[in-house]
């Protein structure tokens, strides 16, 4: 059970623990958690009914993958999955546990338009503490929450977005660790927009630096906090897109200026890339 491989209720030093466990080399983090409308796209695309049985199916697929644990460390999932059951009658998230995979949770819900604007931010504050609470109890040990920005000429993403987005990241984190939640924070500058290499650093530069500032006013404790963040690269409508090793160049000079050197970890997110 979930219980018999992580604590009953996580230490500081086990909040470490699972963020090394999630950070360790040579694997990755499935996110299997697309929200309803993503995955209902994706089934009509290929005329697969869009109802639990077939979303059960078809994480299953994918979870039930011969030695996944031997590539995977840990699975963002979404909450109905939480509930299903594997081919074997156990439910996902004792499944994963127990083939040594630590099962984690999406519970941001959704981006919002701010009042009387066309810029976004995250809802899904309000009951957290609670809906992690019983995460917790049913064996989930991380959790994600998403921020998007949107480049959109010289002032979008403006500041004022970038700043409320970072709070709304901090808080978030706060109440994670509080819970005896890792908390992985995924703020991504939007690679479909039309913004060159220099724009993609300057916009990723300031978001990491609002974030890192936010994540210290809450007391966050980065060593069991992970960052999941964009690559930095032309957006995917500017003309002249970006070299690999022109991404691998300025998305490792972003980080080493902007990310702490005590953060538990970096994982990217595909963002549309292929």
């Amino acid at each position: 059970s979930s219980g018999d491989r992580f604590p009953q209720r996580a230490e500081e030093t086990d909040l470490q623990m699972i963020t090394a466990q999630l950070m360790s080399p040579g694997k990755g983090i499935l996110a299997a958690d697309e929200s309803g409308g993503s995955i209902h796209k994706k089934f009509e695309s290929l005329l697969i009914p869009d109802d639990e049985e077939h979303r059960r199916d078809y994480r299953n697929i994918f979870l039930s993958t011969p030695e996944l644990e031997q590539y995977i460390n840990g699975v963002i999932l979404f909450d109905e999955t939480t509930k299903q059951l594997s081919d074997d009658g156990r439910d996902f998230v004792s499944f994963l546990t127990a083939h040594g995979i630590i099962p984690g949770i999406k519970v941001d819900k959704g981006l919002v338009n701010f009042p009387d604007s066309e810029e976004k931010y995250t809802d899904g504050l309000e009951g957290l503490r609670e809906r992690l609470d019983e995460y917790y109890e049913r064996g989930l040990r991380f959790a994600k929450w998403r921020a998007a920005f949107e480049v959109r000429g010289t002032d979008f993403p403006s500041e004022l977005a970038i700043e409320k987005n970072a709070d709304i990241l901090a808080t978030y984190a706060k109440v994670c660790q509080d819970a005896s939640i890792v908390p992985i924070v995924e703020p991504e500058l939007v690679y479909d927009g039309n913004y060159t290499l220099e724009t993609s650093i300057d916009t990723t530069s300031k978001i990491l630096d609002c974030l890192f500032d936010a994540l210290g006013k809450q007391g966050i404790k980065l060593e069991s906090c992970i960052l999941k963040v964009n690559m930095v690269m032309a957006g995917k409508q500017y003309p002249i897109q970006s070299t690999t090793e022109e991404v691998g160049r300025a998305t490792s000079q972003v980080l080493r200026a902007h990310v702490p050197r005590k953060l538990g970890g970096v994982v990217f997110l595909p963002g549309g890339q292929s």
